[in-house]
Formats: structure tokens, sequence, C-alpha cells
């Protein structure tokens, strides 16, 4: 029995171990093998991205945890919902007034 339990503590071990690799490596979770970006371009669309966030935070009219926040290439994109019209053209305004940010692409829905 001890031998059972240890050799299934050693494979939920290796498993975890092997999902865990791709974070590592950076291949798991949202990344696309078709990410065509060098590694400054990455960090300069997280550093955009990061400062949307903040930003959105920061502004009492904007519900950050609602909009979802992603950056390829200079191009931001706002997903989620807002209770209207106006809180959607103040969050595509912030997000615009990030240095860096080439355009912004709203996806944003009005509930």
């Amino acid at each position: 029995m001890k031998k059972y339990i240890g050799n299934q503590l050693f494979l939920a071990i290796v498993l975890l171990g092997a999902g865990c690799a791709s974070l590592v490596v950076g291949t798991g979770g949202n990344s696309s093998s078709n990410d065509s970006r060098t590694s400054e371009q990455s960090r300069s669309d997280a550093s955009i991205t990061n400062k949307i966030n903040r930003a959105f935070v920061k502004d009492k009219n904007i519900p950050a945890v609602d909009i979802r926040v992603s950056t390829y290439g200079g191009v931001v994109t706002l997903k989620g919902s807002v209770s209207s019209r106006k809180i959607e053209s103040r969050a595509i305004s912030v997000a615009s007034s990030i240095a860096g940010v080439k355009k912004v692409k709203s996806s944003l829905y009005v509930r």
C-alpha cells in the first residue's frame, strides 16, 4: 500500500511539474505559437497593459475589474462589460492616452 501511495504521489508531482513547465518557459496560458514579437516588444506590450490597468483602477468612473486589457504590437484591445457608452468612451480615452499605444480596439459591451 505504501508503494502504491508513493507511486501516486510521484506521478502527481511529475504531472504538476509538466503543467508548470510551459508557464516557466512562457508558452502556457494565452500565448500563441504564432507570436512574432521580439522579447522587447512583448515587454513593451506588457508594460502598456499594466499602465492601462493601473490607470483604470485610479479612475473611479471605470469599472477596472470588468475590463480585460490586452496589447499586441501597441494595439490595445478592451474586452468586457460596462454600464454605459459614456464609460466605454472614457475607458477608450484613458487607454489611448498611455504612451506607446498605437490604437485602441473596443470589444466592450454595454449591459
